[in-house]
C-alpha cells in the first residue's frame, strides 16, 4: 500500500470508526453514508488539491480513490 492509498484508507477508517477497512472493501457497504462521504471527499480535496467525488460513485474503494487522486495530481506534460 502506497502512501495516497494509506492517507485514503487513514482518513476512511476515521470516517468510520473502524479500522479494519481493506483497499478493495465496498466503502458504501462498509457504512459511509452521504454525510460521511462528503467528509471524506472534503479532506482528501484539502489534502491533495484534487476532487474524487465523481470517481467515488465509479467505485467506493480506497484503492479506486488513492489511483484517481495519483492520476489527477501528476504533473501536467502539456505545454
Amino acid at each position: 500500500m502506497d502512501e495516497i492509498e494509506q492517507m485514503v484508507r487513514q482518513v476512511c477508517a476515521e470516517a468510520l470508526g473502524r479500522d479494519d477497512v481493506g483497499p478493495t472493501d465496498d466503502l458504501v457497504d462498509a457504512g459511509l453514508d452521504s454525510s460521511l462521504t462528503i467528509e471524506v471527499i472534503t479532506r482528501l480535496q484539502m489534502q491533495y488539491g484534487v476532487d474524487v467525488l465523481d470517481e467515488f460513485f465509479v467505485e467506493p474503494t480506497v484503492a479506486h480513490l488513492a489511483r484517481a487522486i495519483q492520476e489527477r495530481s501528476l504533473p501536467s506534460t502539456e505545454g
